[in-house]
């Protein structure tokens, strides 16, 4: 008798974990934007398009195609700015001539998400001037 009842709390328990997951899954915010220029996300290079940018899990950043296929997912950091934004944002840094994605900001939120791995390329380019460009969730 014991054994059924904790056979049946464990299977309560974890139904009640994957409707948490699932409640969870639902709520991530999805920054749709046309990005005018080829990129770098990660360790790789993609062609100017229309992407989604999603935060699947806390300190991961997920890269999404027009069809919503995840393309890839890199680890970030949080970040925190004074004010909130108005609109959704995307930081790109220019090294070496390239665009990097280097950071994630959701409208009417004052943390956004510093991706890693643009440190790397900050320090094999270090000679090179880096600018900042962003595109917001505004574009077609």
């Amino acid at each position: 008798m014991n054994r059924f009842i904790a056979q049946t709390v464990a299977g309560l328990m974890l139904a009640l974990l994957g409707m948490t997951m699932m409640a969870s899954a639902e709520t991530v915010k999805v920054i749709r934007v046309n990005i005018p220029f080829q990129f770098t996300f990660g360790d790789r290079t993609f062609p100017a398009g229309v992407y989604s940018v999603t935060q699947p899990l806390q300190n991961v950043v997920s890269l999404r195609n027009e069809r919503g296929e995840t393309l890839g997912s890199v680890l970030a950091d949080g970040i925190d700015s004074p004010s909130a934004s108005a609109v959704s944002k995307l930081r790109f840094t220019m090294i070496a001539g390239q665009h990097i994605l280097s950071e994630v900001w959701r409208e009417e939120e004052t943390t956004g998400q510093r991706l890693l791995g643009v440190k790397e390329h900050t320090g094999m380019a270090a000679r090179e001037s880096a600018e900042s460009h962003e595109a917001d969730d505004n574009q077609p």
